[in-house]
């Protein structure tokens, strides 16, 4: 675990407010996430965190960027389906990442960076999770909860890895079970029998 320095907190506290957690996140070198929980956890709101939009509002915001919402719009805490216009690629997406410059994650799928696939346990929860990452150690902080790696595989492309998690979502389909006890990627989750 990474503890905040008094000039990282003192930065968040500057920054966050105009920028956003992507910068941030970036300049202090952490994951948004966990920028995201520290400035939720200090009080501090991005130009996105609490805004409230109607559905019409939150197409107009979208209007000059390559995302399109395919779900109405609920507030920006809330995943929805965005379509990326460049790609043609569809995915639930937080509105307030899309509005924090938050990337395709089919474009960077396709990017020639090696990737691990994980098939993990959850013991206290009585959980499994398939999904995609390129540092495991960092997402073992993200997800927040002690787990065991039941299988783990790395391929030289994120495509590779990204084609084999979705062969295990559709396999595990009937299994699914979103409980909301992780950090993120509580919609990977499943009961395994």
């Amino acid at each position: 675990m990474k503890y905040w320095a008094e000039e990282e907190i003192e930065f968040l506290i500057e920054w966050y407010p105009i920028e956003g957690a992507k910068l941030c996140a970036k300049v202090l070198d952490r994951t948004i996430i966990s920028v995201y929980q520290k400035a939720f956890k200090l009080g501090i709101n991005s130009p996105y965190a609490s805004i409230q939009l109607t559905n019409v509002e939150y197409k107009l915001r979208l209007k000059d960027t390559e995302y399109l919402p395919v779900e109405p719009y609920i507030n920006t805490y809330t995943k929805i389906k965005h379509l990326h216009i460049n790609c043609g690629y569809i995915w639930k997406v937080r509105p307030n990442a899309i509005l924090n410059n938050r990337a395709c994650p089919q474009c960077t799928v396709l990017g020639n960076i090696p990737t691990y696939f994980y098939w993990i346990n959850f013991p206290k929860l009585g959980l499994d999770k398939v999904g995609i990452t390129t540092n495991i150690n960092r997402r073992h902080h993200e997800l927040g909860e002690y787990f065991i790696i039941k299988h783990s595989v790395k391929f030289d492309t994120r495509r590779k890895a990204y084609d084999l998690e979705q062969y295990y979502l559709g396999l595990f389909k009937p299994y699914m079970i979103n409980t909301g006890e992780l950090k993120s990627g509580n919609t990977e989750t499943f009961k395994w029998p």
